[in-house]
């Protein structure tokens, strides 16, 4: 009977697609806290000049931060430690100084199987003497913490008009697995040669590309001016000033931007993940919500203001230099799911946001909540850049050389810890646990149960042939999920008879 069910699921597994609703990030073995509420931990000092954090996927251990001046460093996230060595060294070919040098990091999807991250940078060289570069590199054959200095493969590379507004993000798309790339438009002030409206310039643009074609890229058909003659092809979004830090939801897709502002406003810029891309964010026509320009013509793209705006002067939110943030996807703090961090780099504050039918609301100051617990001297000052690691929990970058960590103000839940529906206890949901159910039920399964709740896929309150019909309807058939708590670790909100003896988070 085992083999024969077995056989079943294995057959089933080849006749449909899986089509699982997966939380963007592993929560196996975490403890969730409740609540909101949060404060800050320094991680690490002695960093210099650290402008952007990230780690490959599925890397629980450690996150890489930027160095301005050329370098890439690991974090031991574990024990909290600065690695010595550093991943990759190109100080030498990096032109660095006031907005240029060393400015971006993402590792590729695949990171795991084929080493391959991508780095922002400037170096001299080039029409004006000073050029943005977009390369590939490659961890060492023989050693996962160190890069193979030699496999840089330039991808591209344009001019920067002065030194100022470069850009400097790179993200992958977590629903096309496309490389974003933000440019500032090339500096001066109020953008003199308008190139964040000139669609044959790179500057003041989000581009997208595909690096696993073409050579040495592609240009992806479904972007918004492919085939376009008049239009470059690696345009994704126009209209921008100095987006110098955005990203995407790792759940929904979603685009957030820092847009840095001239000397009236800063904004915040969202692009939903169901967008088709061609946004023109209206720089310089207009200054976040405002007339910047009139005399600008507006050349292609959808017209879109911005979410939020925040002056300058003479107001509680203020400031002069915005600093685009992440969505809280983390495993650590449920009740945080779906805030966006967002930070100030002038007035040094930080804030969260939450975006409903496309609007910005729920905006809560959370300066004091994460000072309250920092004892260094002068913490937080200069936030330049956030950035998650492989649990999806977020960390602050300060230019005086310091890395934080956000994480809740309230001690882990003392609840019992499931996944429903992850009958085996394995930490994923897929074709696994329905075969382990019909195992239990008839095929005289001798595996103990550590937690019953977790086969009772819908919540009935027993376990019997409906928890894994229901299982296979949301796996192949695109039925409902398991019901709360489902794929994010947390507590049982129903009381039944069925508990768990261990948790099937562990």
């Amino acid at each position: 009977m085992r083999q024969a069910l077995m056989t079943v699921g294995a057959a089933v597994l080849s006749f449909f697609v899986v089509v699982i609703e997966a939380r963007a990030f592993d929560c196996t073995g975490t403890d969730p806290s409740p609540g909101t509420e949060i404060h800050g931990k320094l991680v690490t000092g002695g960093l210099t000049r650290p402008v952007d954090v990230t780690g490959p996927p599925g890397d629980t251990s450690r996150v890489f931060v930027v160095d301005q001046t050329g370098r890439l460093r690991i974090v031991d996230i574990i024990t909290d430690t600065l690695v010595a060595t550093p991943f990759l060294d190109i100080g030498t070919k990096v032109d660095y100084g006031g907005e240029k040098g060393l400015l971006g990091l993402a590792f590729h999807p695949n990171y795991a199987q084929n080493g391959f991250f991508f780095v922002n940078y400037t170096r001299p060289g080039g029409p004006t003497g000073l050029e943005t570069v977009i390369a590939r590199y490659q961890v060492s054959a023989s050693d996962p913490s160190l890069a193979d200095p030699a496999s840089e493969k330039i991808l591209l590379h344009f001019a920067q008009p002065v030194a100022s507004h470069n850009g400097g993000q790179l993200q992958f798309g977590p629903n096309d697995g496309f490389l974003y790339i933000s440019t500032g438009d090339g500096g001066s002030g109020g953008d003199p040669n308008n190139n964040s409206q000139n669609p044959q310039s790179f500057l003041g643009k989000i581009l997208r590309i595909d690096v696993d074609s073409g050579d040495p890229y592609g240009i992806p058909p479904s972007n918004p001016f492919a085939g376009d003659t008049k239009v470059l092809g690696e345009i994704w979004a126009l209209g921008l000033r100095n987006p110098w830090r955005f990203s995407f939801d790792q759940e929904t897709g979603d685009m957030y931007i820092g847009d840095v502002g001239q000397n009236l406003y800063e904004e915040i810029d969202f692009e939903p993940g169901t967008s088709p891309g061609g946004m023109n964010y209206q720089w310089r026509v207009m200054e976040g919500k405002h007339s910047y320009s009139p005399s600008t013509s507006y050349t292609v793209g959808t017209k879109v203001a911005p979410i939020l705006e925040y002056p300058h002067a003479q107001a509680t939110l203020s400031g002069c230099s915005v600093t685009g943030g992440v969505v809280y996807r983390g495993c650590s703090m449920p009740d945080l799911q779906g805030a966006y961090f967002f930070a100030e780099y002038c007035n040094d504050w930080i804030r969260t946001l939450r975006v409903e039918n496309g609007k910005a609301v729920n905006i809560q100051d959370r300066s004091a909540e994460i000072r309250s617990s920092l004892t260094d001297p002068s913490p937080l000052s200069e936030i330049v850049a956030f950035g998650v690691d492989g649990r999806g929990e977020v960390y602050i970058c300060d230019l005086p050389g310091k890395l934080y960590r956000v994480i809740s103000a309230n001690p882990p839940s003392s609840a019992r810890l499931f996944q429903r529906g992850n009958a085996n206890g394995d930490g994923s949901f897929d074709i696994s646990d329905p075969v382990a159910t019909l195992l239990h039920l008839f095929g005289g399964s001798s595996q103990s149960i550590l937690c019953s709740d977790a086969y009772d896929s819908n919540d009935d309150g027993k376990i019997d042939l409906s928890d894994a019909v229901y299982s296979l309807s949301a796996l192949f058939t695109g039925g409902p999920v398991p019901p709360p708590p489902g794929f994010g670790c947390g507590s049982d909100p129903t009381e039944d008879a069925l508990a768990c003896d261990a948790s099937t988070c562990r």
